[in-house]
C-alpha cells in the first residue's frame, strides 16, 4: 500500500509499505485511519504504480509530483473492498503476458509433441495437454492476427497510457 505524505520541504512523498499478511495489512489500515481522521488534506487520487526512472509505471506521467491517476479509497475495509475490473485492460495485460511467453509455450509445445505422434488425434476428456497448448497458441495467433489486420483509422488519436501498464 502507498501512504503519501509530506516532506519538510512541503513536497509530496510516496512510502511504500509491504505486508506481510491480512492481519498485518488491518494492523496498518487501523492505525492509518486513526492518525489521519482529522486530515482535511486526504487526497482523492494516488497513483497505483511506482515512480521508476522518470514516469510513473501506471499513468507514464513524467512528473513524480502529479495528481494520481486512480481514486483513492481511504474509508473502506477490507471487507468492503472492491476494486472494479476493467475488462478490456485485463485482457490487454493477458494477452500482452501470452505475446511476451510465445516462445517459450511453443518450445513446450515442441517437447511435448515429440513424446507423441498422436497427439493431434486426442479429444475430448482424454485431451493431451499438447493439444490444450496448441489450441492456446492457436488463440495467440488468431489473436495477432486480428491486431494485424485491424485498419489503422481504428487506432485512437491519443495514445492509451492504460494499456501501456508494466506488471
Amino acid at each position: 500500500m502507498q501512504v503519501i505524505y509530506t516532506d519538510d520541504a512541503g513536497r509530496p512523498q510516496t512510502a511504500y509499505l509491504q505486508c506481510k499478511c491480512v492481519n498485518e495489512l488491518n494492523q496498518w489500515l487501523s492505525a492509518l485511519r486513526k492518525v489521519s481522521i482529522n486530515n482535511t488534506g486526504l487526497l482523492g487520487s494516488y497513483h497505483p504504480g511506482v515512480f521508476r526512472g522518470d514516469k510513473w509505471s501506471c499513468c507514464h506521467q513524467k512528473d513524480k509530483t502529479d495528481l494520481g491517476c486512480d481514486k483513492t479509497r481511504s474509508r473502506v475495509t477490507l471487507q468492503e473492498w472492491n476494486d472494479p475490473l476493467d475488462h478490456d485492460l485485463e485482457a490487454q495485460l493477458i494477452y500482452r503476458h501470452l505475446l511476451g511467453m510465445e516462445a517459450a509455450l511453443r518450445e513446450k509445445h515442441r517437447e511435448l509433441s515429440a513424446g507423441t505422434e498422436t497427439a493431434s488425434v486426442l479429444t475430448g476428456c482424454g485431451e493431451a495437454s499438447e493439444d490444450r497448448l496448441a489450441q492456446l497458441l492457436q488463440v495467440l495467433q488468431d489473436l495477432q492476427e486480428a491486431h494485424n489486420c485491424s485498419p489503422v483509422s481504428s487506432l485512437p488519436l491519443e495514445p492509451n497510457y492504460l494499456l501501456e501498464l508494466q506488471t
